[in-house]
């Protein structure tokens, strides 16, 4: 696992792997506070890619001030943390 990769100076991108494809998860780190523009296909992407991105960045999921999702296809809108 890669971990998220700048794309600008405040915007990080992280790539998750989704049949034969993949499917992006982005970090917003801005002065309203952190973002997450989508959230992959399934819980286990949660477990398995975005915590231990976020924890690279030193941030937990108690540090994301908001989800926003751009369309609920499954590969952008499934992943869920119980």
């Amino acid at each position: 696992m890669n971990g998220f990769k700048k794309e600008k100076s405040w915007i990080y991108r992280l790539r998750i792997p989704f049949d034969t494809v993949y499917t992006s998860v982005f970090l917003i780190r801005s002065a309203f506070g952190n973002l997450l523009v989508d959230c992959a296909s399934s819980g286990e992407d949660v477990e398995r890619y975005i915590l231990p991105s976020l924890e690279k960045k030193e941030l937990s999921l108690s540090e994301i001030n908001a989800l926003i999702l751009t369309h609920r296809h499954s590969d952008h809108a499934l992943g869920e943390k119980r």
